[in-house]
């Protein structure tokens, strides 16, 4: 059991039934519900705390327990005055919770008003009120403000991604590099979701110094880089606020709130370039036992220090909840012996290679299925005939057809894509009516094709995180140069000189540890920031919608632009209902900011419920 001192001894009873430790790993256990689980890892994208923290902060806000006179000391409540502290504490060891729902083999679809009803039995169970009065009592007064708490996040940042999040454990990872993230999300069996460089901001004390660095000659050359970088991050953050508050001017119609946060949006969107890859983050996963198995076969042999000790201590804590099926997880030696042969066979062909390298970010389609439009439709028909008729049979008919038919085929197949959906306010009870838009996703599964994509790191952070798509990338370094974001360029003057001084200073520093020969290329990745560029393949264009919504961070939306042109000239048929947003936005999470405000005021939520950056 790990305990960081941090903590109430009131607290830590809570925390140690609900979590195998309060350090910076460890694994969720007896929460009543996936669902709860689920909402409280789905946090971590939009709040600098822990979990550890968030999880009793939530319990402060459904009246469970109360602040403390510290600000961060918190103690249990005695609601009713029925129970004192040690016996609520008491009550809480003895409980045994289940962890799933009713619904056993089939998990229910999360919707606000299940959680809260789940949490409120929950806290039911916990502060032990039998008295049916003041059991009634208890869910009229929980009820509400959970069904608030959790559609503030339901609502904003939508139901999909709490949804993926519903199954399995859950364990948390918290203060690691960024580094390390891209390598525990390299699976693509798992759910994970991460501190967003988007919506949070970092200071100088969020940045790792990895153990490799630490007491050699160039701890303090680090250190040093890490103060010039995050100088820099929060000089230009502030300077973009405060031209864009001078320099943009809102629209009537749009809450000033909503503004303020559109505003504090695309400045974290440009600053986030500056951050360097060490930067800390906190990551939550839900997966099966299976899944984390392989991940950490391949993590307990990476030659980076930090990806060792984090997968021993995922381990360890992972046999507190999983105490025999992850016994016998193997280092994957052989892997890691695979991937040195490699690099040093890469590194005798290199003199043999021609290159075609392009130092900007940049979308090419390396390879695609002969024929794709034909294939896919044949696809489309080969689910609506008959068994006696092969798949063969539907493309030589395919082949054959005229232009005309083939646009009825696929105009019938994607009909109906787009609908409206009555949608019910759990807070409110009034009826908004959506527009949806769903793309069958089966149909496009009639082919291959294969980008090669070079594009900065906090890009490719996003778009690694597609996980139907197959991914092959190379390591990060400095070689590719860097990109200047869009608002430095156009303020110009000092803050682009400013960045460009912080950028090259991290280049140099990434050349003087490459050229001493004391480190793997993969500790070297601790050093570029997010505006260097990295190049990897990718096959997938099924997100091409999703990466083009104004919302969008303006790096990764022009790139799926470009893949959308690409795709284009080798299906045209099909291409013309993937319907990418191919325009350009200022402010871009404007329209998503007041939707959200719009709806808070409705509700009646209070500001401390609400979620902005910062």
């Amino acid at each position: 059991m790990v305990d960081t001192g941090k903590y109430t001894e009131s607290e830590a009873t809570i925390l140690h039934h609900f979590f195998t430790n309060t350090g910076d790993t460890y694994f969720l256990k007896n929460f009543p519900d996936p669902e709860v689980a689920a909402l409280f890892v789905a946090s971590y994208s939009r709040n600098k705390k822990t979990l550890l923290d968030m999880f009793l902060d939530t319990l402060i806000d459904l009246d469970i327990i109360e602040p403390h006179n510290k600000p961060i000391k918190k103690q249990i409540k005695d609601l009713k005055k029925q129970d004192s502290t040690s016996d609520i504490e008491a009550k809480i060891k003895e409980l045994n919770l289940e962890l799933y729902s009713e619904s056993s083999t089939e998990l229910r679809q999360i919707r606000p008003d299940l959680v809260a009803e789940s949490f409120s039995k929950w806290a039911q169970k916990i502060t032990n009120i039998e008295n049916d009065k003041d059991s009634k009592e208890l869910m009229e007064t929980l009820g509400p403000k959970a069904q608030g708490l959790f559609a503030v996040w339901a609502d904003k940042y939508g139901h999909d991604s709490l949804k993926d999040m519903a199954h399995g454990l859950g364990f948390a990872c918290e203060n690691v590099s960024n580094i390390f993230s891209v390598i525990l999300e390299d699976h693509r069996l798992g759910d994970y979701q991460e501190k967003s460089t988007r919506y949070l901001e970092f200071s100088e004390g969020s940045v790792l110094l990895p153990k490799e660095f630490a007491g050699t000659i160039w701890e303090s050359k680090i250190n040093e880089n890490t103060r010039i970088v995050m100088q820099t991050y929060r000089t230009v953050l502030e300077d973009i606020v405060n031209y864009l508050k001078a320099n943009r001017k809102k629209p009537n119609e749009i809450k000033d709130s909503a503004w303020d946060a559109a505003i504090k949006a695309e400045a974290f969107d440009n600053a986030r370039y500056i951050l360097p890859t060490r930067i800390k983050t906190n990551i939550g996963q839900i997966s099966n036992a299976r899944t984390l198995a392989e991940q950490l076969s391949e993590m307990l042999v990476s030659s980076i220090a930090e990806v060792r000790e984090r997968a021993q201590e995922i381990k360890t804590e992972a046999e507190k909840v999983f105490p025999t099926l992850l016994v016998n997880v193997y280092k994957n030696k052989h892997m890691a012996e695979a991937k040195e042969t490699m690099r040093n066979i890469g590194l005798v062909l290199e003199d043999k290679l021609k290159s075609h390298r392009y130092n900007e970010n940049s979308v090419k389609l390396i390879d695609c299925t002969n024929d794709l439009d034909n294939k896919i439709i044949a696809s489309m028909l080969y689910e609506a005939v008959s068994p006696k008729y092969t798949w063969q049979d539907c493309y030589d008919l395919t082949s054959s057809m005229a232009i005309e038919e083939k646009v009825t085929i696929v105009e019938t197949f994607f009909a109906n894509r787009v609908h409206e959906h009555d949608r019910v306010d759990v807070l409110t009870g009034k009826t908004e009516t959506r527009m949806y838009n769903h793309m069958p996703m089966h149909a496009l599964d009639g082919g291959k094709l294969k980008f090669e994509i070079v594009m900065d790191y906090g890009a490719f952070r996003d778009v690694h995180r597609h996980r139907r798509a197959s991914q092959r990338r190379q390591l990060l370094t400095t070689d590719l140069g860097f990109e200047i974001p869009r608002m430095v360029k156009e303020i110009g003057g000092e803050m682009e000189a400013k960045y460009i001084e912080a950028m090259t200073h991290s280049a140099n520093l990434y050349n003087e540890l490459r050229n001493s020969g004391e480190f793997p290329p993969e500790v070297l990745q601790y050093i570029p920031n997010f505006a260097f560029r990295i190049s990897e393949t990718i096959e997938m264009f099924y997100v091409l919608p999703l990466r083009t919504t104004p919302q969008g961070h303006f790096a990764y939306r022009k790139l799926f632009q470009q893949m959308f042109l690409e795709v284009r000239d080798v299906m045209p048929l099909i291409s013309e209902h993937i319907k990418p947003d191919m325009n350009e936005y200022q402010l871009g999470r404007l329209k998503q900011e007041q939707r959200y405000f719009t709806k808070a005021e409705e509700r009646g939520l209070d500001e401390s419920q609400l979620i902005k950056p910062g």
